[in-house]
């Protein structure tokens, strides 16, 4: 491909010029995030400015960075020395490419930034990767990475969906015990997670255990989101079971809760509900 070839040769000429090939504007993405690659592995500092002042769609701006992040990436070692220049979603990018190939690597390279918005993003795409290949070693090594993540990280769905079956298959108390080990703020989502998988079974038991606990924040999303999942299908048992919560200001949230899924699905039934009660 001739943008790429003159890319490899004068990769700022290219971005300079990019916007004038005729092309479609996804390989137009992916020609200007190769260039920036090999802008990078020259002048990190500046190609990492251009890409801070880079004003594209979302979408594009995604593609860009991707496709930067697999010109990166060839090399990790040379990718670990250029990581602290790259922005959050970029160092995400890097890290996973990494790991697809080399997991201690790709961890090795996120542990080495400081605590942060991009170290999040890295150490939970990296993480993410490595849940794909072998998701038994993850569930043993998370709790532990968890601990270094600060502030605010990405979402993290992807990574729930592949240890939750995991620890799901090893009963209610394995998967009790590994929540706990999660540091308090990482360890929200993952209640949520665990809460819906079990309400899918047993809603009624999920929901005595959750009010045996002592009611924090963390169990009362966990049990406003089994009540909203069993509001589907029960809506009317779901609704007297969210009146018998003890603690007033969890009851009415879970109430309302329920309430509104009611309405949309079926809001005469609803109404006579309310009146009732």
């Amino acid at each position: 491909m001739v943008g790429r070839s003159w890319a490899d040769v004068d990769p700022i000429a290219v971005i300079g010029v990019v916007y004038e090939f005729p092309m479609k504007a996804r390989y137009r993405s992916r020609l200007l995030g190769y260039a920036l690659g090999q802008w990078w592995n020259r002048d990190a500092a500046a190609a990492s400015a251009y890409l801070e002042e880079l004003e594209l769609p979302e979408a594009q701006a995604a593609e860009v960075e991707s496709q930067l992040a697999s010109v990166m990436a060839k090399d990790p070692k040379h990718a670990g020395a250029l990581l602290s220049s790259a922005t959050p979603r970029l160092a995400g990018e890097i890290t996973s490419l990494v790991a697809s190939r080399d997991a201690e690597q790709a961890l090795a390279m996120s542990q080495s930034l400081l605590n942060g918005q991009k170290k999040n993003w890295a150490l939970l795409f990296a993480c993410e990767t490595i849940a794909k290949r072998d998701p038994d070693a993850m569930v043993e090594r998370l709790p532990q990475l968890a601990t270094e993540l600060s502030g605010e990280w990405p979402q993290h769905q992807a990574l729930e969906d592949l240890i939750m079956p995991r620890l799901r298959v090893q009963g209610r108390e394995v998967m009790e015990a590994w929540l706990d080990q999660l540091p308090w703020n990482f360890r929200k989502s993952f209640w949520d997670s665990y809460a819906k998988a079990w309400a899918e079974d047993e809603p009624g038991a999920a929901l005595d255990y959750l009010t045996s606990q002592r009611v924090g924040r963390m169990q009362g999303d966990a049990m406003n989101s089994i009540l909203e999942a069993w509001a589907h299908s029960d809506p009317e048992t779901a609704a007297d079971r969210a009146l018998q919560i003890e603690d007033g200001e969890f009851r009415a949230n879970a109430v309302e809760r329920v309430m509104r899924v009611w309405k949309a699905d079926d809001p005469s039934a609803a109404d006579d509900w309310s009146s009732e009660h």
